[in-house]
């Protein structure tokens, strides 16, 4: 047994102590830092500055036929002097409130395809403080101008798609097409945003191992911000139809289109179908809902095999394989 070096042991044991000691020191430093900075900020933000801040404008009292162009001015910048907290959290933190400005008092001017008008900001300064909760704290309002113009309104219906990841249980599969009750929607807006929209989407869903009918109600996205877009209705209805399915197979001939059939010879003549159906579809299938084509052409040189292709088939079936997919031939003589 190699006993231990007591030289090199009395050697490293100060270091590490040392080493410990130094760490100790670093984190109780960067506490200490920590706590000043805290405590300077505190300091700072309880005084009080100036600082200019942009808010979102929303236009109220429009005429009931009338929409909002997006041409019109949608922000408007308040000049504010307040107490640090209030201005850093209106900046940073926070979603800044929404100023109403209300067009029940303005003229509209009529022209080719809108009606505008303007509203100057200097008498909103009272309003939009108590609006607000900025009394003796808004100084100015920039612009000093709003101009806005509104359109009539135009309707159109669009499909609604939904946005759905699903998953099954063994066994089981979608059966049918998903319903959606609505399957469109009505929109109301200015012809140019209209003409932007072809569909409305819901917004996503998870079904994870499905083995039952799944029924569910999915909000519509909107895909503009404001009010530039009004759809008829805020969800839909969806229904997801789930059966068991099992594989099953059916052998039928293949028939040869492009000639006469007297005077081609197929090996083999007949293929094998694979197909996936529903347990309560399965006594439904028979020999005549399918029909197997083989397509001739005489140009085809060398070539003596011919593709096999299905030309019918339930619908409410998934067709996994055909067996073989390609068949020999031979010309007879007449």
């Amino acid at each position: 047994m190699v006993k231990p070096d007591k030289n090199k042991l009395l050697t490293f044991l100060p270091k590490r102590i040392w080493q410990n000691r130094t760490r100790k020191h670093a984190y109780i430093l960067l506490i200490c830092l920590f706590i000043s900075i805290f405590i300077w900020l505190i300091i700072k933000l309880s005084n009080n500055y100036y600082d200019t801040i942009k808010f979102p404008v929303e236009y109220t009292s429009m005429p009931k036929d009338k929409i909002i162009s997006s041409d019109s001015d949608s922000i408007i910048y308040l000049r504010l002097y307040a107490q640090g907290f209030k201005l850093f959290s209106l900046r940073y933190l926070k979603n800044k409130p929404t100023i109403e400005i209300d067009l029940n008092e303005v003229k509209l001017h009529k022209s080719r395809y809108t009606y505008t008008s303007y509203i100057t900001t200097r008498p909103l300064i009272q309003p939009i403080a108590e609006q607000l909760n900025f009394e003796n704290e808004l100084e100015s309002i920039y612009p000093d101008t709003l101009y806005f113009a509104l359109e009539d309104i135009k309707q159109k219906r669009v499909p609604v798609k939904t946005d759905l990841n699903l998953t099954f249980e063994k066994q089981y599969r979608q059966y049918g097409e998903i319903s959606v009750n609505p399957d469109s929607v009505l929109l109301r807006g200015t012809k140019e945003t209209l003409d932007t929209v072809r569909a409305i989407s819901t917004e996503h869903a998870d079904l994870n191992q499905l083995k039952s009918n799944r029924k569910l109600s999915l909000k519509l996205i909107n895909p503009l911000s404001g009010k530039q877009l009004i759809l008829q209705q805020d969800s839909v209805n969806v229904m997801v139809a789930v059966e068991k399915y099992t594989e099953a197979s059916i052998e039928i001939p293949v028939h040869v289109e492009n000639t006469d059939t007297s005077l081609i010879k197929l090996f083999p003549e007949q293929v094998n179908i694979t197909y996936m159906v529903a347990l309560k579809d399965y006594q439904k299938i028979s020999d005549d809902m399918f029909r197997a084509v083989a397509h001739f052409n005489k140009n085809k040189g060398n070539n003596k095999t011919l593709d096999v292709k299905l030309e019918r088939h339930p619908n409410f079936i998934e067709i996994k394989q055909i067996t073989p997919p390609r068949v020999e031939y031979i010309v007879l003589r007449k």
